[in-house]
């Protein structure tokens, strides 16, 4: 619980937690000028940002308006930094101890929160442009640890997200929405898939680069092109090689390189010209090949075929 400023007040926290997700009635054990509480917002557009800290339980469900309630038009991704809570629908209990994650739609299950409990949490409206993003639907109310693999990632990225909030802009929005929608469905499909099916790949660096040394002679080889064959955001492209310490546009020209060098120096392709060698690669243009080839390797295509004894 950090720089947090504790309120005071059952029904303060009640109109402040309405305020950030839905309209909700609490209820708790302790009396209400004893109930103390925090919740910090960060707006970022298309996003809402908040760390939320209770020193008491509450027990909580949405209020009825008396009309016929529509189909959700935002989800909630909570990450328990600390304590616990329970969620329900009908008979059906989901359990959301420290360290886990779980994704929840504005449509209001019951509330049971127990004491001393921190929640990091995202708002992730569902109607922006949703053409382009997974349906989040099968997954809701589902609760999972986040101590290895894909959850444990979007664990530290939410809590990066809350600790670097006041260096993003409302320009980032967009393409951090790209990059939760595959981190949440990377961490969440594996658990709700039945254990029957197969589960969902989830693409890697080394899937990037088998695509990548089969499609160099492509000139339409780029990161859009191999996000699009990963089936991935061009945003979440960039942050998985990002994460490896490694640039997707960087790799690309480097691959590149090393084809024509090979080919350079290959005997049965003597004959072969420099121009086609370098089109053969992927290059569009002969002199951004030959500036990329000195660069690397500090001579010109032609000297190096010539010192490599390729005639």
């Amino acid at each position: 619980m950090q720089d947090m400023r504790l309120s005071t007040g059952l029904k303060n926290f009640q109109t402040a937690l309405s305020d950030v997700y839905a309209p909700v009635d609490l209820d708790s054990v302790i009396k209400d000028d004893e109930f103390r509480w925090s919740i910090n917002n960060f707006n970022l557009e298309n996003l809402m940002l908040s760390n939320l800290y209770c020193e008491q339980g509450f027990t909580g469900h949405r209020k009825n308006s008396g009309k016929t309630e529509t189909a959700s038009s935002t989800f909630v991704l909570m990450l328990v930094n600390s304590g616990s809570f329970n969620v329900s629908r009908g008979s059906k209990v989901t359990s959301c101890p420290k360290d886990s994650i779980v994704l929840l739609d504005n449509s209001g299950p019951e509330l049971e929160q127990f004491p001393s409990t921190e929640l990091l949490s995202i708002s992730i409206p569902y109607d922006v442009k949703r053409d382009i993003y997974h349906d989040f639907k099968d997954i809701c109310g589902v609760s999972i640890g986040a101590q290895v693999g894909w959850p444990a990632i979007l664990k530290q990225f939410i809590q990066n997200l809350w600790t670097e909030r006041n260096q993003l802009t409302p320009s980032n929005s967009r393409f951090l929405l790209e990059i939760l929608d595959d981190m949440i469905v990377s961490s969440f499909k594996e658990y709700t898939a039945p254990r029957t099916k197969i589960k969902r790949h989830k693409p890697s660096i080394e899937d990037a680069m088998e695509i990548i040394d089969s499609e160099l002679s492509n000139h339409e080889l780029s990161p859009l092109f191999l996000a699009q064959k990963m089936k991935i955001s061009k945003s979440y492209l960039y942050f998985m090689f990002r994460a490896a310490g490694i640039s997707v546009n960087k790799i690309i020209i480097q691959r590149r390189l090393e084809k024509c060098c090979n080919d350079l120096k290959n005997f049965n392709l003597r004959k072969t010209s420099v121009t086609d060698i370098a089109f053969n690669a992927g290059f569009r243009d002969l002199s951004h090949f030959c500036h990329r080839f000195r660069a690397r390797y500090d001579t010109s295509p032609g000297k190096y075929r010539v010192t490599n004894k390729c005639y």
